[in-house]
């Protein structure tokens, strides 16, 4: 068992081994449970009584929201009155609205999290901006309102989480420790600066399991004007220390199923030779969907803690069919997919339906429709009874969607109506994704009831379409040694060995808002990048390259395996 949490332990029982067997006195900040599970593992291995209550193990979240509901406004309302202005502009795309109204909510969160706030005029706010670049002046003019104006507004959840921290720290007593904290916002570091003034804060030892692989890491990296060129530092490296500390492999790969098919084969391997816990670092979602599904090929199971978004989940897809039917005027390939999803008419039996789409399918291949559900209920009624029932659910909750304009609460509503309509929320429920979307909508439903603004379909699917994009489900019915995670999830985490799929320029850096440069002020303010922190150095590791001949491309590694071979460990 790993002892990285040992030191953290020996430093708390020192200092507060006079409580037990009582520790719970004493608080905790932790990034996560993964690191909360460790030292908890560390503590029992160094306390003496065979019982005692451990210590207030919690992350900066769960702390604030332990001092007690904040109001603030829903995400949701916001990015709602942000289209509203956007669309009152009268000189933006309508079609970039939605994305340009997510990027800036965005933008304005990145704005609370560095403590920042509006001038008190726009020619500060413009000479600020100025300093880094010359954005057009309808797009500063644009952020400078909007930030002012939601500087007033109710509170946003990053402001309602400051505020959650200030309560907890006005009530705070006892000790207080932080562990392993990385990545922090302004807000996140400025609350600990407070914590260190008030109580005492005291940030809690980590060994570092592999020193000599840090030494290699900061030859490798090391910056400055007198730093020597990475040829030399890895010559002096290599000298210094010809066998490599990093345990790492390259593994080639020309596309993506073969850099699926060569991790796999790798993870194969490590089970043979009886590791058991292992970690999928995933930067690439199409290679990592790739490399479960061969996995599970072969009974291997995967334990994702990623989350897949909700519109590469299939019945998202029923939805997406749903309102093409309703958009397109029922083309006859989307009706006889729609007919066939097992999502829909969960009170008929599964075997019947089928047969009787089947039939009707060789129907109106036979007769050439390609379109209108009049034309194909009235096929069905002459040659294919079997759907004629399905055919007139689908026709009466067609009806409702007819013209108008709704609320966007309006058209979720309507969208439950018919799924109670076509018996398709019993199937959706009993679905591990249909469960999550159902609870997504639902709550989407309830925040936005207050917002009274109408939209046409089209913009309502927009909308939904976007919501589809971001939101994540997590497949939670899987226990296995071998976790999907990604680099944040991994920091501070014993594996037996990882592998690293898809680090790519492409996947590594930060995808930006098209339509708007207004978005990209954040860093001009100050506002510090995302920093996720340094994975633990695991005992053995891959990474997949692209191996000779292979055709290099935006979507392949940065730098070539070829630019490094002169440090110990990095040859492919």
């Amino acid at each position: 068992m790993s002892a990285s949490f040992d030191a953290a332990a020996s430093v708390l029982l020192a200092e507060q081994g006079g409580r037990l067997p009582d520790l719970s006195g004493v608080t905790v900040l932790v990034p996560n449970h993964h690191v909360a599970a460790g030292f908890l593992a560390a503590l029992r291995r160094q306390v003496a009584v065979p019982v005692f209550l451990p210590p207030h193990l919690v992350s900066l979240p769960a702390l604030a929201a332990s001092a007690g509901p904040a109001e603030a406004q829903a995400d949701s309302l916001r990015l709602a009155a942000l289209h509203g202005f956007l669309a009152r502009q009268g000189w933006l795309d309508e079609a970039a609205l939605w994305p340009l109204a997510q990027g800036l909510l965005d933008l304005l969160g990145e704005l609370d999290d560095a403590r920042l706030v509006p001038p008190d005029d726009y020619a500060g706010f413009l000479a600020r901006i100025e300093r880094a670049a010359a954005p057009p002046e309808r797009e500063a003019r644009l952020v400078f309102e909007l930030w002012r104006a939601f500087q007033r507004a109710a509170p946003s959840p990053r402001r309602a989480y400051a505020e959650g921290l200030a309560r907890w720290l006005e009530a705070a007593a006892g000790p207080l420790y932080s562990l392993g904290l990385s990545g922090l916002s302004r807000l996140e570091e400025h609350f600990l600066a407070a914590c260190r003034d008030a109580v005492g804060l005291v940030e809690l030892p980590l060994a570092e399991p592999y020193p000599a692989r840090r030494a290699l890491l900061d030859v490798v990296w090391r910056a400055g004007p007198e730093a020597a060129g990475l040829r030399t530092r890895a010559q002096d490296w290599a000298a210094a220390m010809p066998a490599s500390p990093l345990g790492l492999e390259l593994l080639a790969a020309a596309d993506l199923e073969s850099e699926a098919r060569a991790v796999a084969r790798r993870i194969r391997a490590w089970l043979t030779e009886g590791r058991r816990s292992i970690a999928i670092v995933a930067l690439d979602r199409l290679a990592a969907r790739r490399l479960r599904a061969l996995l599970e090929r072969d009974g291997i199971l995967v334990q994702d803690e990623t989350g897949w978004t909700f519109s590469t989940a299939t019945v998202s897809h029923v939805l997406d069919r749903w309102l093409a039917l309703l958009a397109d005027g029922f083309y006859h390939r989307d009706l006889l997919d729609f007919l066939k999803s097992p999502f829909l008419f969960g009170d008929l039996p599964m075997s019947e339906r089928l047969a009787a789409v089947t039939a009707f399918e060789r129907v109106v291949a036979r007769q050439n429709t390609v379109a209108g559900l009049d034309r194909f209920m009235a096929l069905a009624a002459a040659e294919a009874p079997g759907v004629t029932a399905m055919l007139a659910r689908i026709a009466d909750a067609a009806r409702a969607w007819r013209g108008g304009r709704r609320t966007l609460s309006g058209w979720l509503e309507l969208l439950f109506a018919s799924l109670d309509r076509l018996a398709a929320r019993g199937p959706v429920q009993a679905d591990m994704a249909g469960r999550q979307l159902l609870d997504l909508l639902g709550r989407l439903a309830g925040e936005l009831a207050g917002d009274e603004t109408p939209y046409p379909l089209a913009g309502w699917r927009a909308w939904l379409d976007l919501q589809l994009d971001r939101a994540t489900f997590v497949a939670d019915e899987v226990e296995s040694p071998i976790r999907l995670t990604h680099l944040a999830a991994a920091r501070l985490r014993d594996f037996d060995a990882a592998v690293i799929l898809g680090a790519t320029p492409r996947t590594c850096r930060a995808s930006a808002t098209p339509g708007c440069s207004a978005t990209r002020c954040a860093s001009n303010w100050g506002c510090p990048g995302n920093a996720n922190g340094t994975p633990r150095c695991w005992p053995i590791s891959s990474t997949c390259w692209p191996g000779p001949g292979a055709p290099w491309s935006p979507g392949r590694p940065g730098a070539r395996p070829s630019r490094m071979p002169a440090v110990p460990g990095w040859n492919a």
